[in-house]
């Protein structure tokens, strides 16, 4: 608990300017191997006790309306409180990182201050992705924005792969970014994309799902 609390810290400043920078961070090792396969299992064990229902989001149309999707071969779990005996750790993860990280990125003086991020407001989700090439579609996370009510700023995944093989097993994570930006992760590429308009493109970089 303490050590998660303090490799936050020890990170926070790292990602606040690379957030601002880059819009996106990441990193490997955030916890040991043995609690990610430990986690892992947990997770196991609520698909097991049927927790995990059919995935969904929802895309907003040419008039502005949003319509709601299935995505395929994706599977999740909202967890509460009332998981705790089948995963404790996971439930203690996703508690340790809410309480501190938002504190973490608003400290004086750093780039994300603004951002006002809340310890009150969030949702925590668990994922799976069937094998066989199921994938989660090109979405934005609050498409409508603060507007609309949706107030996340802030997204952050943290991969339950303790084995992933980078030949084998695929399932990179695309980052569409409106500026240029290039990270320094070791399977990372840069290509061009165009974007809603012709004469719009966006920076493309895929990430490994491990970390």
């Amino acid at each position: 608990l303490n050590a998660l609390q303090q490799r936050l810290l020890d990170l926070s400043s790292e990602m606040s300017t690379n957030l601002t920078t880059k819009g996106y961070y990441t990193a490997t090792n955030l916890l040991p191997p043995n609690i990610i396969k430990t986690m892992r299992t947990q997770c196991i064990k609520l698909r097991h006790n049927n927790r995990f229902e059919q995935s969904w989001s929802e895309r907003v149309t040419d008039d502005g309306s949003t319509v709601r999707f299935d995505k395929k071969g994706v599977y999740a779990c909202e967890p509460d409180g009332s998981d705790y005996d089948l995963a404790p750790d996971v439930i203690v993860y996703m508690s340790v990182l809410l309480q501190t990280l938002p504190a973490a990125l608003s400290q004086q003086n750093y780039p994300t201050e603004q951002m006002q991020l809340s310890t009150s407001a969030f949702n925590a989700k668990l994922a799976v992705t069937e094998a066989g090439g199921s994938v989660y579609p090109l979405h934005i996370d609050n498409p409508l924005g603060v507007s609309a009510g949706d107030t996340r700023k802030l997204t952050c995944i943290l991969y339950l792969n303790p084995d992933y093989n980078e030949e084998e097993d695929g399932g990179e994570i695309r980052l569409y970014l409106d500026e240029d930006g290039v990270g320094k992760k070791k399977k990372q590429k840069k290509k061009k994309k165009k974007g809603k308009h012709d004469d719009e493109y966006m920076d493309v970089v895929d990430f490994t799902p491990e970390g």
